[in-house]
């Protein structure tokens, strides 16, 4: 056991090193999207707004509600090669080629940010619905 920890010590660091990187990112990225996707979705229209701000409204609690089944609906696999496969070749690679943070570690973090985003969104709409209006 001890020979294969020492032989393999670097490969296991680098794989906690990234679990960790997409953990953290992937976490606090998607808490901003899903507080904007969460207030967006709590939107209603009241008798006393314009007409204006009624279609403003509904076009955001759409958009976000789209963003919300797209990402929810869709197994996250998907989402990675359709980022990954979508991302210019070139740009990926120049983005950065080291060992902690390549194209790879790019595109799994957009990934799981959108991804994360739709999860929190839903969460804070929830959370946002459950209080009574007078409090």
């Amino acid at each position: 056991m001890g020979e294969i920890i020492s032989k393999y010590a670097l490969q296991y660091g680098y794989g906690i090193a990234t679990t960790l990187i997409l953990a953290v990112v992937g976490t606090v990225g998607g808490f901003f999207i899903g507080i904007l996707l969460g207030v967006g979705r709590t939107l209603k229209s009241r008798s006393t707004d314009s007409k204006f701000m009624k279609i403003l409204k509904k076009v955001i609690n759409t958009i976000c509600n789209g963003y919300i089944w797209i990402f929810r609906g869709t197994p996250m696999m998907i989402q990675g090669m359709i980022f990954f496969l979508a991302i210019p070749v070139d740009w990926v690679r120049d983005f950065g080629s080291d060992i902690i943070f390549n194209g790879y570690l790019l595109c799994g973090s957009i990934v799981i940010i959108l991804n994360t985003g739709a999860y929190i969104g839903e969460i804070i709409r929830g959370g946002m619905e459950s209080i009574d209006k007078g409090q």
